[in-house]
Order: structure tokens, then C-alpha cells, then sequence
């Protein structure tokens, strides 16, 4: 008895059917992994924006409280909290960007240390400097608490603080905070007065294409007296 072979006909349709069997489910495959990816990252770019939305309220808050205080304790200078002008009320494009680039600076003092008003003298208090720059696709929220340590670009816009006053501990720093996937950055205020709100919105894209994106809004509470200086580099 002879063995019989397959015939080419039989092999092709053979692996045609297969074909037809595996196309379907390699594409069910690269969906699931694709959304699951997808949906990683915006879990991620969210936990990251609140992390650095969280500090960057914090300092804003007590920014609008920066004085210098006299021999008397009186407050004698305010402190401005300076925003890029390219960023008021627009977007700007953070994913082009190339060099490192000033968007926020803002004088950061307190009576006491950040966290109680113990161990400083009556008159005086802590102080730090606080810096946001924008790269390509990233932010990154910096403190200082030594001048000299200061970029170049926003060392005119340090406090004279007074001999009262010491720097912050390190441990009070908590920095850098970044926050990566950036596409672009706007600033906005809005109200007047005692009601007078700093309005920033992120926009994160999943890669420098676009893709998946994640919008953030943060309104912080200025104080009734607290300055805006849009600035320009």
C-alpha cells in the first residue's frame, strides 16, 4: 500500500484556515495589551500630577504670605509670585521645548519652620526659593534654601531677606518633583481681591506624537494680597 502525501492545494488551504484562526486572535491580543498599556500610563501620569500639584499648592499658598519682616516684626516688602508670560491665558508647548526654561519662581517664607512656629525668633523666620522649568516633555519643581544655589535666569528675583531669617532644613525641601509627558502648560487668574484664584492646566500626552491624553486643572487660593508678575526671558 502506498502512503499518500498532501497535495500542495491541501497545504495551502490548510494554512489559510489557520491564518484565518490566528489573525483574529493576535489582534484581540495587541487590543488588550495595547489598552492595558494605555491604561498604566494614565494611572501613572495621574498619580504623578497629583504629587506634583499637591507641593506645588503648598509652596503657592505660602508664597502669597512672603514677606520680609523689620526689627518690629512688620512686614516691609511683598514678594511677587512670577509666572511666563508665554504661559498667561495660552499654552505653552512644553514637548518642543529644547533647553531648560523658567516658568515659575516664587519666594517661600514663614514666621516659623514649615511645619510648627517653634525654635525661630519672634521677628524673624524660614525661607526657600521655589522654581518651576520646563524641558522637553517634563516639569521639574525645584527648592532652594541657599541664594547662591539659584539659577542665573531668576536670581534678580530672590527676597534681601534680613539677618532673622535662616534657610530651610533640607529635610523640608522634599525635592525635585517631576512630572514627565508634558505637552503643554498654561497659567491663568481669575477674581479679584480676597477671591483671587492662580488657575494651571497640564496637558500629558502618552508619547510626543499625542496618543491617550490626560488634562489637569489646578485652582489654588491666592492670599487677598498676593502679587502675579508675568514675566518674560
Amino acid at each position: 500500500m502506498k502512503n499518500k502525501g498532501y497535495t500542495v492545494l491541501e497545504m495551502v488551504t490548510a494554512a489559510g484556515l489557520l491564518s484565518c484562526l490566528f489573525i483574529p486572535l493576535f489582534l484581540l491580543f495587541r487590543s488588550a495589551s495595547s489598552n492595558f498599556t494605555a491604561g498604566n500610563w494614565k494611572l501613572k501620569s495621574r498619580s504623578e500630577a497629583n504629587s506634583f500639584f499637591q507641593r506645588m499648592k503648598f509652596l503657592t499658598e505660602l508664597a502669597g504670605c512672603a514677606y520680609v519682616f523689620d526689627s518690629q516684626g512688620l512686614s516691609v516688602v511683598k514678594s511677587p509670585i512670577h509666572l511666563i508670560q508665554t504661559a498667561k491665558n495660552c499654552e505653552l508647548i512644553v514637548g518642543v521645548l529644547g533647553d531648560e526654561l523658567s516658568v515659575a519662581f516664587m519666594n517661600v517664607t514663614s514666621r516659623g519652620n514649615f511645619r510648627s512656629a517653634q525654635n525661630i525668633p519672634s521677628n524673624g523666620g524660614v525661607w526657600m526659593c521655589s522654581r518651576i522649568a520646563a524641558t522637553k516633555r517634563k516639569l521639574s519643581l525645584n527648592c532652594y534654601n541657599r541664594c547662591e544655589k539659584l539659577p542665573i535666569d531668576v536670581q534678580s528675583w530672590r527676597l534681601p531677606l534680613g539677618e532673622n531669617f535662616v534657610p530651610a532644613i533640607d529635610e523640608e525641601l522634599k525635592m525635585p518633583f517631576t512630572l514627565n509627558d508634558v505637552h503643554s502648560l498654561k497659567f491663568s487668574v481669575e477674581g479679584v481681591s480676597n477671591n483671587k484664584w492662580l488657575i494651571t492646566e497640564i496637558v500629558c500626552t502618552q508619547n510626543e506624537n499625542g496618543g491617550i491624553r490626560n488634562v489637569f486643572e489646578e485652582r489654588i487660593h491666592l492670599k487677598e494680597d498676593a502679587e502675579v508678575d508675568w514675566f518674560s526671558l
